[in-house]
């Protein structure tokens, strides 16, 4: 088309390369073919230039191809941009671009389908050609560089999918190739990087979901890597750029505000590895950068306020393992050159209500003991103390709160034990004390403490042990041990009691209270004390020392023993009252008193009092009793103190009062018991001895002096002593027989001499009656009568008729006794007492072992005509 050149109505002309319209079938094609080259080895082929015209002083001309309307009833034809194949060379190049701009912007390049009515409108796909020996074309949608200093923006790249009015709107996919012909070949990269701020900032990258509609939710935004079938998965990374001048930029992952409903949940979690050898799951970190020149960045995990409800719950844990579950560990930093970080747990202040609690559990095993917790202190490596434990209960306007240190429940063994135990030290010091206090009041009573063990339902309660540990090798020492109440105030108030009890028990024994100081192999023991309160108030007495038995059926004994010597003398038992320092005050006093019966009880005795010397082995002695009244102190002139023995007044039976040595079990001599009365010195006579008998309404009591004994026989003497004793009587016990210089009996009245067994009177020269009658000797009352046979009679004398009424001149008539008490010694004394008519009789008699012959004899010359009657009597030889 030829040129127009008039500058003001020259337009040139169009040209018009068209093809007729097919009626039958479709319309003639077109083709515009540059030339191929084929003659040279190098030759390539023709040039197709397809150009608009130039405008000099306005716009070029548009270039434009594009397939034409499509008609009722089909689609428009497609329209193909693409470069030829390459049979050993890269194919060509398919450039689509504006021209540049000298004075304004560069001309827009739109590459799109276009509209449908009825159905889909035509995708768009812009691709580069398949590689088949080497590596496919890259594809670039770039935007141009603006290089104006003042007003060089650069433009933006809209990536963007059409609305769908029926149902969702258009995907946006953008893929990174797939790598399936290399061995170890990657999938591409897919990298989305913003825009590089080389004087300012950098641009920002925004990747988030459309706002919902008015009936639907926001899209899901998902950030993941894809899945690996032989190795690991690719990682995740979400991370700001470094900073070489500023502070880094922060990393923010939240999800959106419910203004209707629930904001939505944002997870951080670790895939499962379902491998069973090899699959461990992968760990999570939350870390933040280490500060050079401050403090490290601070974690914060804060769940959600609630302006009408409660506050979300923050919950850390650990994973479950089919062995064991994993660890959780919170710990403060290391302090390079300072403090290590604190680590604080605790819970929000309550404006209108109960703060919350802090609950520290360790989780239920099936197995095996139940898991540990410890609370530990930081050790220090310094000259200083280790950190300090401190568990307080909450301070409270009304009540404090309550500290409990509880174990564990054991269901079916013992249950846990609580274990306080202060700090052991391995230096030339002491080790940690242990202090266990009640809180103190400012305005009440101070807080209580109790200590107490567990009780045991079906069986024993568990024991209470106070005691300090051994003392050291060497010269150790084991620590005291301390029970006291606290000192009263200042004014009127009283100290507290100190009280120590065994349980009360329904159906056994109660528990014994043991009080004892530990024995020792070198040194001497140490003492036991127990001392009344002392009083320095005027007028008032000291606290009192009492020791009871318990009641009972029977009531509960006190025992004082004092302790065993193995090698030298037992200890020592003393009991002295008090000491009075005034000038007219008495001493105390001492009284040892046996129980008394119950009121209305009937043959019910009082309690004995029994003071006993202690038993001697082999040839020792027994020990002594002294029982002395005190000399007085300053009373000289009223003389000593006047001691009294006696049982306590009764209505009924009153208790008897023994005074005793003890027996000698072996080869030794029982102790002496001595009743003496003290010497005078003055010019007054030495004071008596009595011994009373009780009177009595019926009949007064005697007085029994009496000796005994088995293996000797033992005397009873009566003397004096005066430097050396003198017998003057003796009373013996071998033949019951009493023996002196010069004994004398004499009474006022009657006297009896009486023996159970035989009574022995004898005299070395002789036995003198004093002119005095004798009777009470043991005759028959009645008369015996000789019948021929032996004739049973125990007595000492009797009267015995003969047989015989005729005894003849010359003859004589024998009678034989049989008594127990004679013996071949004794002498038989007889006589008649009445004799015969006409005859002359004489008698004599002898005596047997047990038996006693008479003999009666006619002396006359004429026979007897009567009867006769002989009496005898014995003496033992």
């Amino acid at each position: 088309v030829g040129a127009a050149t008039d500058a003001t109505n020259g337009v040139a002309g169009n040209m018009l390369l068209s093809v007729g319209a097919g009626a039958a079938t479709h319309g003639g094609d077109v083709s515009v073919v540059a030339g191929d080259s084929s003659g040279a080895t190098n030759g390539t082929g023709g040039l197709l230039h397809l150009v608009s015209g130039k405008g000099t002083a306005t716009s070029s001309g548009t270039v434009d191809v594009g397939s034409a309307v499509g008609g009722t009833a089909g689609v428009s034809g497609a329209v193909t941009l693409s470069s030829g194949t390459a049979g050993a060379g890269d194919s060509g190049a398919v450039t689509l671009t504006s021209g540049a701009a000298t004075a304004g912007k560069s001309g827009a390049v739109v590459v799109s389908s276009g509209g449908a009515t009825d159905d889909a409108s035509g995708y768009v796909s812009v691709s580069s050609g398949t590689g088949t020996n080497g590596a496919s074309g890259s594809v670039s949608v770039l935007v141009g560089a603006a290089t104006d200093a003042t007003n060089g923006v650069a433009g933006n790249m809209l990536l963007s999918v059409g609305a769908g009015a029926a149902t969702h709107g258009g995907d946006v996919s953008v893929v990174a190739g797939d790598s399936s012909g290399a061995t170890n070949g990657t999938g591409g990269l897919l990298h989305l990087v913003s825009g590089k701020g080389t004087a300012t900032s950098s641009g920002t990258v925004d990747v988030g979901s459309a706002v919902g509609g008015t009936a639907g939710v926001s899209g899901a935004v998902t950030l993941s890597s894809g899945t690996a079938s032989a190795g690991s998965s690719g990682a995740v990374v979400v991370s700001s750029g470094g900073a070489t001048d500023d502070a880094s930029g922060y990393v923010s992952v939240s999800s959106g505000t419910g203004t209707n409903g629930a904001s939505g949940s944002v997870s951080v979690l670790v895939g499962a590895a379902t491998d069973a050898t090899n699959g461990a799951a992968g760990s999570m970190l939350l870390s933040v950068g280490t500060g050079a020149n401050g403090a490290g960045g601070n974690v914060q995990v804060i769940s959600g306020e609630a302006s009408a409800g409660a506050g979300g719950a923050l919950s850390l844990v650990s994973g479950k393992g089919s062995t064991s579950g994993g660890h959780v560990y919170v710990s403060s930093g290391i302090g390079s050159a300072g403090n290590s970080g604190d680590v604080s747990i605790t819970s929000a202040a309550a404006t209108t209500g109960a703060g919350g609690k802090i609950i520290l559990s360790v989780g239920t095993g099936d197995t095996g003991a139940g898991g540990s917790m410890e609370l530990i202190a930081g050790k220090t490596t310094a000259a200083a103390a280790g950190g300090s434990v401190s568990v307080i209960g909450g301070e409270g306007a009304s009540t404090g709160g309550f500290l409990y240190l509880s174990a564990g429940t054991g269901t079916g063994a013992a249950g846990g034990a609580v274990s306080v135990i202060a700090g052991a030290t391995s230096a030339a010091a002491a080790g940690g004390a242990l202090m266990l206090s009640a809180g103190d009041s400012g305005s009440n009573t101070g807080g209580g403490a109790t200590f107490s063990s567990g009780a045991g339902t079906a069986t024993s309660s568990g024991t209470v042990s106070v005691k300090s540990a051994d003392g050291g090798t060497g010269t150790g020492v084991s620590g005291d041990v301390t029970l006291k109440s606290g000192a009263g105030g200042a004014t009127a108030g009283n100290s507290g009691s100190l009280s120590i009890f065994t349980g009360d028990t329904t159906s056994g024994a109660a528990g014994a209270l043991t009080f004892s100081v530990g024995s020792t192999t070198a040194g001497a023991s140490s003492n036991i004390q127990m001392i009344g309160g002392g009083n320095s108030a005027a007028a008032q007495a000291g606290g009192a020392l009492d020791l009871q038995g318990g009641a009972g059926e029977t009531g509960g004994a006190i025992s004082l023993t004092a302790g065993e010597g193995s090698g030298a003398a037992g200890g020592a038992l003393a009991l002295v009252a008090g000491k009075s320092a005034g000038t007219a005050t008495t001493a105390g006093a001492v009284t040892i008193t046996g129980g008394s019966s119950a009121a209305g009880g009937t043959n019910v005795n009082g309690g004995a009092v029994t003071i006993a010397g202690g038993t001697a082995s082999g040839t020792g002695t027994d020990g002594a009793v002294t029982i002395s009244s005190g000399n007085s102190v300053t009373m000289q002139a009223t003389g000593e103190g006047t001691m009294a023995l006696s049982s306590a007044d009764n209505a009924g039976n009153t208790g008897a009062v023994t005074i005793a040595s003890g027996s000698a079990t072996a080869t030794g001599n029982a102790g002496q018991l001595t009743l003496s009365v003290g010497t005078t010195t003055g010019t007054a006579a030495g004071s008596h001895l009595y011994l009373y008998p009780g009177r009595g309404d019926s009949a007064d009591g005697d007085v029994r002096i009496s000796s005994q004994g088995t293996t000797a026989a033992p005397a009873l003497l009566l003397g004096y002593d005066n430097g050396g004793w003198t017998t003057v009587a003796k009373l013996s016990s071998a033949d019951n027989t009493i023996s002196g210089t010069s004994v004398s009996i004499t009474s006022s009245a009657d006297a009896s001499l009486s023996a159970t067994g035989t009574l022995t009177l004898s005299g070395t020269t002789k036995i003198t009656m004093d002119n005095s009658r004798t009777s009470g000797y043991d005759v028959k009352a009645t008369e015996l009568t000789n019948a021929g046979s032996n004739i049973a009679d125990e007595s000492q004398g009797a009267i015995v008729n003969g047989q015989s009424t005729t005894l003849a001149a010359g003859a004589s008539e024998t009678i034989t006794l049989t008594n127990s008490w004679t013996v071949a010694t004794d002498l038989v004394f007889t006589s008649m007492h009445t004799g015969c008519t006409a005859g002359v009789l004489v008698s004599g008699g002898a005596a047997g072992a047990g038996t006693i012959t008479i003999t009666v004899t006619n002396a006359g010359a004429s026979a007897c005509t009567s009867g006769f009657k002989v009496q005898y009597f014995v003496i033992s030889g």
